[in-house]
């Protein structure tokens, strides 16, 4: 049974405390408290310089939380568990969730797991609510998942909206802090409204691919079709729309169009347009889908043997 003593000291103040507590606080390496015992008595010595609110508490009733109770806080699993037995209930559970599909002997995996779980802590608080999932790909029960959202390689995370409805891949960075920003922006509208100047300068930072709709109003078939395009593309490109062009940078335009305002001929066009002239293929996973469009395009495939694969990861020598 823990013990609480009174004391004063110089005259001060006066305070109970609870031994046990103290004697924790002490082993943890609070640099505050210091616990003597001699044969006569136990004294706890309290240091303090100046009067502190700890845990919302007011100043004259402070609470002190041992070591071992903030690692319990920080051993919290913020990310979901998921197999073939609970996937579907939890995903049509959330309007945006994002699965990690693994493999226990992955490097890259093993690697992205301390970054993933540091941005689900993180994002566990966000508004809109962001929630980070993960599933054992290489289970045999788990299999047919892995067949459904054609799992070829690890890790693959997808990004699930609206119970399965909206199913994209994730193409931002692995590190925690990417992570969180990548899935801040992914959570919120598919494009922004500029409204003024600063707006645009925000969006429009120079080195990122931006699209950018122009309209008289933003109603009509026309505003329809490019917000349906954002909502397809949102995971590869950056949007914004306004009624104001005047608002935007203004500089030299080397791409003209789109004529034809349908999603599939404006898919094409951000497309064209967006591939630079030169690429640098390495594992920026901004790079990702010039990477993906390259190899996808069979016009490319006879151009390859002439190439030295340099790195894997790192880059393609022209030869």
């Amino acid at each position: 049974m823990s013990k609480k003593r009174k004391f004063v000291a110089d005259g001060v103040f006066f305070a109970e405390l609870n031994e046990v507590l103290m004697r924790e606080l002490a082993e943890d390496g609070y640099s505050g408290v210091e616990v003597r015992v001699t044969p006569i008595r136990t004294e706890i010595i309290i240091r303090a310089t100046r009067t502190q609110n700890v845990l919302g508490t007011s100043a004259s009733e402070t609470e002190y939380t041992s070591a071992s109770e903030t690692e319990d806080s920080e051993s919290k699993e913020f990310v979901l568990n998921l197999d073939h037995s609970n996937f579907h209930e939890t995903v049509n559970k959330h309007d945006f969730i994002i699965v990690e599909f693994y493999a226990p002997w992955c490097g890259h995996c093993k690697k992205l797991a301390a970054e993933y779980k540091k941005a689900a802590s993180v994002l566990s608080s966000h508004d809109p609510l962001v929630t980070l999932a993960k599933i054992d790909a290489s289970v045999e029960t788990n299999k047919g998942l892995t067949s459904e959202f054609e799992i070829s390689g690890f890790p693959t995370i997808k990004i699930l909206r609206n119970g399965k409805k909206h199913i994209q891949e994730y193409k931002g960075p692995r590190d925690a802090e990417g992570i969180v920003a990548y899935l801040k922006k992914q959570s919120g509208p598919a494009s922004a409204e500029i409204k003024s100047a600063e707006d645009a300068n925000a969006l429009i930072d120079g080195e990122k691919i931006i699209v950018v709709g122009v309209f008289l109003e933003f109603s009509g078939e026309k505003f329809e079709n490019f917000t349906a395009l954002t909502k397809k593309l949102r995971s590869d490109y950056e949007f914004g729309h306004t009624l104001d062009a005047k608002l935007l940078p203004r500089g030299e335009s080397s791409v003209t169009g789109p004529i034809d305002f349908n999603v599939d001929a404006l898919e094409e066009f951000v497309e064209e347009a967006s591939t630079p002239i030169v690429t640098l293929f390495n594992n920026d996973p901004s790079n990702q889908p010039f990477v993906i469009k390259f190899f996808n395009n069979p016009n490319a495939k006879p151009k390859l043997k002439p190439w030295k694969l340099v790195n894997p990861w790192g880059y393609l020598l022209f030869n």
